[in-house]
C-alpha cells in the first residue's frame, strides 16, 4: 500500500515499483512483549519555533494517565520534537519507539510514519484518532482506533492485530531488506554497464557512415567554385 502512495505521489505505476522492504527492521529482534507493558508513541503535543503539535495530542496524554490508573506501567517512545518533561513520570524509551516496541505488549499513539514497522514487528497498535486528523486508510488497517480515553483503555485490553495478509500488504517483506536493495542495485549498475557496451546495429552503422562520407567533389580547383568551362 505505501508503494501505490509513493506511486501517485511520483506519478508512477505501482506495478513498477518494486518494495524491498525496510532495512531499519533487518536487526530488530523478536517480538516478545512484556506483560502489562504499554509503550506511548508520542506526537508533538505542544506547538513551539521548531513546528506545529499533532490534533490528538491531549487525548494520548490522557490514555496514558488512564492506562496507568489501571495499573499498566507505561513506557514512552518520544518523538524527536517531543517536550521530555510531558512525558518524565513515566519510563522513558531511551532505545527509541521502535526497539522499545519489540518489548511492549501493546502500543498506542497517533497513526504516523512509525505505525508500519511497529506493525511488522508484531507489537498491536492502538491509533488515537481526532476529528483533525487526516490518516491514510492504509495507516488505519494497521491499528485500532480510539477517539476517546475509553475506547482506547478498551482497544489496549483486546490487543487487535491486523490479518498477515493485510500486513504484509501495507508493510512489505519484513527481514532481508538490506540484501534485497543490494542486489536490485547491482543489477541496475551491471545492466547500465551492459547498455553502455552495446555495438550499434548494422543499420545504425550504415547510416553513420553514410552520413560521415566524404562527398565527392568536381574537377575544379580546390577551394574554388566549379565555372563549369573544362
Amino acid at each position: 500500500d505505501e508503494a501505490k502512495v509513493f506511486a501517485s505521489h511520483f506519478g508512477l505505476n505501482a506495478e513498477d515499483i518494486e518494495v524491498v522492504g525496510n532495512m531499519g527492521l533487518d536487526d530488530v529482534g523478536a517480538y516478545n512483549p512484556t506483560k502489562g507493558t504499554v509503550l506511548i508513541a508520542t506526537s508533538v503535543t505542544r506547538p513551539d519555533e521548531t513546528g506545529g503539535a499533532a490534533p490528538g495530542t491531549q487525548l494520548l496524554l490522557d490514555t496514558a494517565a488512564a492506562l496507568a490508573a489501571e495499573g499498566y506501567h507505561i513506557r514512552v517512545g518520544l518523538h524527536p520534537r517531543e517536550d521530555r518533561s510531558l512525558w518524565e513520570q513515566y519510563e522513558i524509551a531511551d532505545e527509541g519507539t521502535i526497539a522499545a516496541a519489540s518489548s511492549a505488549e501493546v502500543v498506542v499513539g497517533i497513526p504516523g510514519s512509525v505505525f508500519p514497522p511497529i506493525a511488522a514487528i508484531g507489537a498491536p497498535l492502538v491509533g488515537i484518532t481526532d476529528p483533525a486528523l487526516t490518516v491514510p486508510d492504509y495507516l488505519l488497517k494497521l491499528s485500532a482506533t480510539a477517539g476517546s480515553v475509553d475506547e482506547a483503555v478498551t482497544a489496549v485490553k483486546a490487543a487487535w492485530k491486523p490479518d498477515p495478509s493485510e500486513l504484509e500488504a501495507v508493510v512489505g517483506p519484513v527481514g532481508g531488506a538490506k540484501e534485497r536493495l543490494w542486489a536490485y542495485w547491482l543489477a541496475a549498475v551491471q545492466q547500465g554497464e551492459t547498455d553502455e557496451g552495446e555495438t550499434p546495429s548494422e543499420d545504425a552503422s550504415d547510416t553513420e557512415e553514410s552520413e560521415n562520407d566524404t562527398p565527392e567533389t568536381s574537377d575544379a580547383a580546390p577551394g574554388l567554385p566549379s565555372t563549369g568551362v573544362g
